[in-house]
């Protein structure tokens, strides 16, 4: 394979840092992710649906020492995923007991060493150091990196093993190293990949393969390292032969099941629409980083094309495994943007690379310079018009909109002499605040969890069991991690006629009327708000009644005491 051409010397306006300084300032950038990220991930605002199955599995194997089979709150096995997330917050749970922070540490570090290693594909891909700086702005400040690393899922797991694997192979195709640990990076990190969520991983390793025999005509020997592939073959596969010895073929078809079975069988109007609305999903997550393309288009096509032309190999290998990943989830029969996440840390290196080679052209830099005072200009009128509305709605959300203006002003004011370096840092600085304060300040308001209240009553109560009838299966296991495994709340389909003594029962407002009728004598412990819709919210800012607004969307649970049998 030819070496690829030296890279011309960047301009200024693009210049990165030194190699060594480049290391310092994203370790320091990961450091920011981190702190940001931990008053977050210690509540429940930010709960996503699936986070019960992992954390539900992981406290009973914390609690029976089975870490073989996963199972579901009410103890049936499930098969549907791999082990190795469920493993990941079990130790979490272990080291530090049973927390809902405890629960997302290892998707927050899972990110984290995934952004990083990002940062050096960026490097072998495209060899510059403006390129690789950008590349962990862009990460640092995207959303669905953002919450990948407040779930309790295997996402971010998924996302740092497939980065470790495209590093590695990215090392094969374009650096300049053989040594054995690139191959342990390849297919080491397909392999737990594979343990952490399932069928991504080998595509990947295939799509490696025949892009080195089409593209870059390697002999596929030099991809053959026995070492490494039985090490990833045996992290793929072993606990699936463990666990076939135990359950049988019920095991491998339940995971063939959620992996394949429950996505085919879709339709041809089904697959256009999924087309359609996936083709927005890429620029929009990497808003506004996206934009900066327009303007590269009108001004620096020449450039563009002569970077495309340089890379272009590299370019390829990112843009057709993302090609890859969008034929097969448009042919699937459900639609959900998160797919796409793990492919973000190779697409974020080249949209960078693409970047920075676009602020070269003085017409591209100048009109980012003068578009720079319009869009922190419009956050600080947004910031303004939320503080106003929330002196009305909540004080939080008035802090919050407070916050967005003081620092897009001041981050406006510090940048706007500054070079290409501090800027990007800027706007990825201010992306991250405006999600992050979001979460702090205004997400609580809206979306309270009834949890924190429940577990203080049973605390009080003592109860030895714990049922639930009408309540959504993210509060009984938010109860379970809030309560440290304490109380372990049971669903129940319908109000029981009686209850054992010590036994208490936890009703949704629905089902109020049901428990007094049955002879429970029940009393209010916590609530939560269903969705407020923006017409309602409107209204309250024209003079409607803020109370009447969340008493109408209250959600309220009961404590029920029940007659003994």
């Amino acid at each position: 394979m030819s070496s690829p051409n030296p890279a011309p010397r960047p301009e200024p306006e693009a210049r990165g840092l030194s190699p060594f300084r480049d290391r310092i300032a994203i370790g320091a950038l990961l450091a920011l992710f981190v702190v940001l990220h931990l008053p977050v991930m210690v509540g429940l605002t930010r709960y996503h649906v699936d986070e019960h199955y992992y954390t539900d599995a992981a406290i009973r194997m914390v609690r029976t020492g089975d870490y073989l089979t996963p199972h579901f709150a009410d103890g049936t096995p499930r098969f549907e995923k791999p082990i190795l997330s469920y493993w990941a917050i079990a130790a979490a749970f272990r080291v530090f007991g049973v927390r809902v922070w405890a629960s997302r540490l290892p998707s927050l570090l899972a990110v984290c060493l995934t952004l990083w290693f990002a940062t050096r594909i960026a490097g072998v891909l495209f060899r510059d150091h403006a390129a690789v700086w950008l590349t962990a702005v862009i990460l640092f400040s995207n959303n669905e990196l953002y919450g990948a690393a407040l779930r309790a899922t295997p996402d971010a797991l998924l996302a740092l093993f497939l980065t470790m694997s495209a590093l590695g192979f990215a090392h094969l195709f374009f650096g300049e190293r053989r040594e054995p640990w690139v191959y342990f990076l390849a297919y080491g990190g397909a392999g737990l990949g594979v343990a952490a969520k399932g069928f991504l991983p080998p595509l990947l390793v295939v799509y490696c393969w025949i892009f080195a025999r089409w593209s870059l005509r390697f002999s596929l020997r030099r991809l053959i390292h026995p070492p490494s592939m039985a090490v990833g073959a045996l992290a793929a596969l072993g606990w699936f032969a463990a666990i076939f010895a135990r359950h049988g073929t019920a095991a491998l078809s339940g995971f063939y099941t959620d992996q394949v079975g429950i996505r085919v069988g879709t339709t041809v109007s089904r697959v256009l629409s999924n087309g359609v609305s996936y083709l927005g999903v890429l620029p929009r997550d990497f808003l506004p980083c996206s934009l900066v393309l327009v303007p590269a288009l009108l001004f620096a096509r020449s450039v563009l094309g002569a970077e495309i032309a340089r890379r272009r190999r590299s370019y390829l290998f990112v843009g057709g495994w993302y090609a890859l990943l969008f034929v097969l989830f448009t042919a699937a029969n459900l639609f959900k943007t998160r797919y796409f996440f793990p492919a973000y840390p190779l697409v974020a290196a080249a949209l960078a690379s693409l970047i920075v080679a676009a602020v070269r052209d003085p017409r591209v830099a100048g009109w980012l310079r003068r578009v720079a005072g319009p869009a922190y200009g419009a956050v600080a009128v947004l910031g303004a018009a939320v503080a106003v509305a929330g002196l009305r709605l909540d004080r939080r959300i008035a802090t919050a909109g407070a916050v967005w203006m003081v620092a897009a002003l001041a981050l406006y004011f510090f940048t706007r002499r500054r070079g290409f370096h501090t800027r990007a840092l800027a706007v990825g600085l201010m992306l991250a605040l405006l999600v992050w304060v979001y979460d702090l300040q205004v997400r609580p308001v809206l979306s309270l969890s009834p949890v924190p209240r429940l577990v203080a009553c049973l605390r009080a109560a003592r109860p030895t069991r714990v049922l639930g009838v009408g309540v959504e299966a993210r509060y009984l296991s938010g109860i379970r991690l809030v309560s440290g495994g304490l109380y372990r709340p049971e669903p129940v389909s319908e109000v029981p006629a009686a209850l054992p003594s010590g036994t208490l029962l936890i009703v949704s407002g629905r089902r109020r009327a049901a428990a007094a009728a049955a002879g429970y004598s029940l009393r209010s412990c916590g609530f939560g708000y269903r969705k407020v819709k923006t017409p309602e919210v409107l209204d309250v800012l024209r003079g409607g009644s803020r109370d009447a607004l969340l008493e109408r969307h209250r959600k309220p649970f009961y404590l029920a005491e029940g007659p003994n049998p």
